[in-house]
């Protein structure tokens, strides 16, 4: 299963390279990589920079910025396996949808979205939407297998936020 790493915003220079918006936690999490889907073709990705929140690649295939104006606005995925990942942490895409318990044993919903920051923020629908910072302080346990995060009742009275 390939993952969206990016979206290409414009050619940069003239030799073919692609700048992208990057959608990873940044440069560490794309060391790896070493080709791309896009439009569901294969591009090995010959060269690789970083420039605060833009990636820049260089793709086996794109020779000139004329061939790499048809791209703008295309979205880039790579394979799950050339996605480096620090331990217990986890792709959005396997979180949405757990359902979230506290460590009480009530019931807040399932994960609808995660906006990610520097802390994320967590969008839980039960009966109510709740709204979240995922911090330490909340000690979740993650069981993505089973779809399933416990976290602490006591600090999240703390810090969350529910809209109707």
């Amino acid at each position: 299963m390939e993952l969206l790493i990016g979206i290409i915003t414009k050619p940069q220079g003239i030799k073919g390279e692609l700048k992208l918006k990057d959608l990873t936690d940044g440069g560490s999490s794309l060391k790896n990589l070493a080709e791309v889907y896009i439009d569901g073709v294969c591009y090995k990705v010959l060269h690789k920079r970083y420039s605060n929140t833009d990636l820049f690649l260089t793709l086996r295939g794109i020779a000139d910025r004329n061939e790499a104006e048809t791209f703008r606005g295309k979205e880039v995925y790579a394979k799950r396996d050339q996605i480096y990942k620090e331990e217990d942490t986890f792709f959005i895409v396997d979180v949405i949808g757990c359902e979230v318990y506290t460590d009480k044993g009530e019931y807040l919903g399932k994960v609808e979205d995660i906006s990610s920051s520097r802390t994320d923020v967590y969008y839980v629908r039960g009966d109510k939407l709740a709204v979240f910072p995922m911090i330490k302080a909340l000690e979740p346990n993650f069981d993505i297998a089973n779809k399933k995060i416990v976290i602490n009742a006591d600090k999240l009275a703390e810090v969350v936020f529910y809209e109707d």
